[in-house]
């Protein structure tokens, strides 16, 4: 067990790293880690460094004013002032890691939360990216699993009143869901969203359809080439 003794000045000197650029062949790292900083972000909003630490349950447990970390050996570091850098990791096991040294912030590697790895990048291709354009393709691809606008916003590199732009279109549609979650919007897809999202013969069902669903739809589709 590692105790991280806290002061009120390490709290407020606590940083969350944000998620390192990559390359191409680094997308699935890069979207899996940028997907554990946005739910930390929003915790850290939400409720401030106190939240943030008690968010990493089960991994490391808060107890103000200390933070108890699963490690191999017994040890106590007392930050005495300087505060903590938490460092998200995709590749660094399942045991966060103290990096310590004297004249510099201490920091603590995590291994990303496991509901935020991507076993794949998921791409909607390029039938269905021209079907209602790139970015509206991209925001139903990310929303296979749950998102608030925020995580989406930071997933695809775009700001917060282009996502909800994008977001408002998508629900007119009847492709996506919108609930309030406290500060926050969580957007799903629903199960006309899931069938398009899934592949072209679904598509091509849902245009033929009578059904408001497929109205929607096709108004969605018009709306990209304007």
């Amino acid at each position: 067990m590692l105790r991280i003794h806290f002061t009120a000045e390490d709290i407020a000197r606590t940083r969350l790293a944000t998620a390192p650029r990559a390359g191409h062949h680094d997308d699935l790292i890069r979207a899996s880690v940028e997907a554990d900083v946005a739910a930390r972000v929003g915790a850290l909003l939400a409720g401030g460094v106190e939240a943030l630490l008690r968010g990493f349950e089960p991994l490391m447990r808060w107890r103000a004013p200390v933070l108890e970390v699963r490690y191999p050996v017994e040890r106590d570091l007392h930050l005495q002032g300087r505060g903590l850098r938490l460092v998200p990791s995709f590749c660094c096991g399942a045991t966060p890691l103290p990096l310590v040294e004297q004249d510099l912030p201490p920091v603590l590697v995590y291994p990303i939360a496991p509901e935020h790895r991507r076993d794949a990048i998921t791409d909607p291709g390029d039938s269905l990216a021209d079907l209602m354009g790139g970015t509206r393709a991209a925001v139903l691809a990310a929303l296979r699993d749950s998102a608030s606008t925020t995580q989406l916003a930071t997933r695809l590199h775009t700001s917060l009143a282009a996502m909800s732009r994008h977001t408002k279109t998508l629900r007119q549609a009847g492709l996506i869901t919108t609930t309030r979650c406290g500060p926050a919007v969580l957007h799903d897809l629903t199960p006309l969203g899931r069938r398009l999202l899934d592949g072209p013969l679904c598509v091509t069902a849902q245009r033929s359809s009578p059904s408001q669903g497929a109205d929607r739809l096709l108004r969605l589709c018009d709306s990209h080439d304007q």
